[in-house]
């Protein structure tokens, strides 16, 4: 977990790319957006055959409240199934399960992101 609402796992033998969040309210609004957060996480103890490792999440914001279930599958391509529950606290313009997003900064020379990608202007 990055913070905020954010989330992103690797596969085997891959580079970091894309990130995920949790939830997303009134992105690209004048308003401004909110960013809930991950609060309290737990661990369920694998067997030592288990293929999977699942964890939970409470998520919280003053307007969005909501308990998440991460099973994570490692392997060459990881997967993470995510399933949450959403309780709304207040008015939402925008909201956004699971949106994802890229850090790319847009520098007069080239650059590298985060997922290692060089980026440049022509």
């Amino acid at each position: 977990m990055l913070g905020a609402s954010y989330f992103r796992v690797i596969g085997a033998g891959q580079v970091y790319g894309l990130s995920a969040r949790g939830l997303a309210i009134d992105t690209a609004l004048p308003s401004g957006e909110e960013f809930p957060r991950f609060r309290e996480f737990w661990i369920e103890r694998p067997k030592p055959t288990d293929k999977r490792l699942t964890v939970y999440a409470l998520l919280d914001s003053p307007r969005a409240t909501g308990a998440y279930r991460f099973v994570i599958i490692p392997g060459r391509d990881t997967v993470v199934d995510v399933q949450s529950k959403v309780y709304l606290r207040d008015k939402v313009g925008k909201l956004g399960c699971c949106a994802i997003n890229q850090y790319v900064p847009v520098w007069a020379e080239p650059a590298v992101a985060d997922d290692q990608l060089s980026s440049g202007t022509a």
